[in-house]
């Protein structure tokens, strides 16, 4: 599926007026495309907890879990890659019921301490996207928590964004015929190609290294069946054009 938005802007207007120069009047207007393709790879997020009753032990338990985790979901039926990430970790103090440890008011003088919760947060990316519901339903099932779904990705979008150029300077050549009839004009040349979004709207999703997921496969005791949403890319493109 493909679509197009308009916008255009006409100018006509005479260059300085030079000796034996002729002026030069132009049409600018601004052409967007947009294009879109299926993802071939997907990301999930997610929370792993890990309680002792010393950092240490808790430390233990949450490494274990983000053992358990990983290769549950590299081992996972249907993918041909995936890489677990790490984002964040953390260990705080459990405290007695009652103790005022938390909050705006936080006050943790005479408190005791029951044991020690170590929880990390960690991103994963599997393929192809199509699977991206079973991963979220095998990690919650291998102890995972706070589990969903956070994007999706094309390895190689080159060809999508040459599509949505394409689409854009058709877009802007189509308005520019339009405009240059209407006045009663016709296009001679193109005089200049910029585009509108240089430096603006880049997203780059990064890279993370493939592994390739062997031996014996697991699946999740729930399918979770996901229709992932395709990556679009837009163009604009700012052209002028000769008309006479």
């Amino acid at each position: 599926m493909r679509t197009i938005i308009v916008a255009a802007a006409l100018a006509l207007a005479g260059a300085p007026a030079h000796a034996q120069e002729p002026s030069t009047s132009t049409i600018i207007v601004q052409g967007q495309g947009r294009a879109e393709a299926q993802p071939d790879s997907f990301f999930i997020g997610g929370q792993l907890r890990g309680q002792g009753s010393d950092q240490t032990s808790a430390l233990q338990a949450l490494s274990g879990a983000q053992a358990r985790v990983s290769e549950g979901l590299q081992r996972m039926d249907g993918l041909t890659g995936a890489r677990l990430l790490t984002e964040s970790v953390a260990v705080e103090p459990v405290y007695a019921p009652g103790c005022r440890a938390e909050g705006r008011d936080r006050d943790a003088s005479g408190c005791t301490i029951q044991s020690y919760t170590a929880s990390l947060r960690f991103q994963f990316k599997g393929a192809p996207a199509s699977e991206a519901g079973n991963a979220v339903s095998l990690a919650s099932e291998l102890g995972a928590q706070n589990v969903g779904t956070s994007g999706t990705h094309l390895e190689d979008d080159s060809a999508l964004r040459a599509e949505a150029r394409r689409l854009a300077f058709a877009d802007a050549e189509r308005q520019a015929r339009d405009l240059a009839e209407a006045s009663g004009r016709r296009i001679v040349r193109i005089l200049r190609i910029q585009n509108a979004d240089a430096r603006m709207g880049e997203y780059n999703a990064g890279s993370v290294d493939e592994v390739v997921v062997t031996g014996s496969r697991v699946r999740p005791s729930v399918a979770i069946p996901v229709d992932q949403p395709p990556v679009r890319v837009e163009a604009r493109l700012n052209v002028a054009f000769e008309i006479e």
